[in-house]
């Protein structure tokens, strides 16, 4: 009822507070959804910065192969090239996880690729690796006739280079979104902190209004208050010289009637001695009329 009567007189008042509440309740639910948002772009920039990893890792790998078989073939050496093939298959591997998922080289539980252009060039990168784990073992086949110049070893060189390539390409891919991914990210902190500053500054606001409004209301009242006491003190002054004078009347009143009843009184002391008087004046008057006769 009091919040009613206070909307009624001041309805102004009213509705600046219920717009300050408003506005900042929408602040903090459109800060809320920014938070959320950055964790959602945190989480796929860090997904993106691990994939752009894995890719890398790849063309280490395949690297380190492509460099350890053309020694070993170079040097005719067949056991160091065995070995090689570990790396390789590594490759693959990581080649297999960043398309369908799995882990990375240390460890880290990678989710498939969700983008169609990041998993069209690691498909192509992985059909690459197949086909110079293809060439590399035909050549391992075929030592003797896969030297320098050789047409497979230009096959080998050309299916290593197409996937380097795609490899390439899927990293680059992957970092440019990951870097476009942190300046959402940075540009959505500086919206929220805005956002924030916004809600201090009106949570602020409305608070010094309301203090304000506070300030107004006590001094308003103490002024009340004041009147109020200045008028009972007139009133009691008012009364007080009322009860005064009537205690004055009653006390006149009182020596009235003692007054009265002490000439009363008097009145009937005289009377009476009056009366004596007239009683003996017959008798005198009888007493002497003889005489007389």
């Amino acid at each position: 009822m009091k919040g009613k009567d206070e909307a009624k007189t001041h309805p102004g008042k009213f509705r600046r507070g219920s717009l300050t509440s408003v506005a900042v309740l929408l602040l903090g639910l459109f800060s809320t959804l920014l938070l959320v948002w950055v964790f959602v772009i945190a989480e796929r920039q860090w997904n993106r910065f691990v994939w752009a990893d894995v890719a890398m890792d790849m063309r280490i790998k395949t690297a380190m192969f492509h460099l350890w078989f053309e020694e070993s073939i170079t040097n005719g050496t067949q056991e160091p090239l065995r070995k090689t093939f570990s790396d390789l298959d590594e490759a693959i591997r990581l080649s297999d996880a960043l398309v369908s998922g799995g882990k990375s080289e240390h460890g880290t539980v990678l989710a498939p690729l969700d983008d169609p252009r990041f998993r069209r060039h690691a498909e192509i990168a992985r059909s690459r690796l197949a086909r110079l784990m293809e060439v590399a073992r035909q050549r391992y086949r075929n030592m003797p006739d896969s030297g320098i110049g050789s047409p497979i070893e230009i096959e080998f060189n050309a299916a290593f280079l197409e996937f380097d390539r795609e490899a390439r390409a899927l990293e680059i891919l992957l970092e440019k979104s990951a870097l476009s991914d942190q300046v959402k990210a940075r540009r959505l902190h500086v919206v929220i902190i805005i956002a924030w500053i916004s809600i201090i500054a009106a949570s602020a606001t409305g608070l010094f209004r309301h203090e304000r409004r506070r300030g107004e209301a006590e001094a308003a009242l103490a002024a009340a208050y004041g009147d109020m006491e200045r008028q009972i003190q007139a009133r009691t002054a008012e009364l007080s010289n009322a009860n005064r004078k009537l205690q004055e009347e009653i006390v006149e009143r009182q020596l009235a009637e003692t007054s009265l009843v002490i000439s009363e009184a008097e009145f009937r002391r005289l009377s009476a001695q009056f009366q004596t008087l007239l009683d003996t004046i017959p008798d005198s008057i009888i007493l002497i009329a003889p005489k007389v006769s």
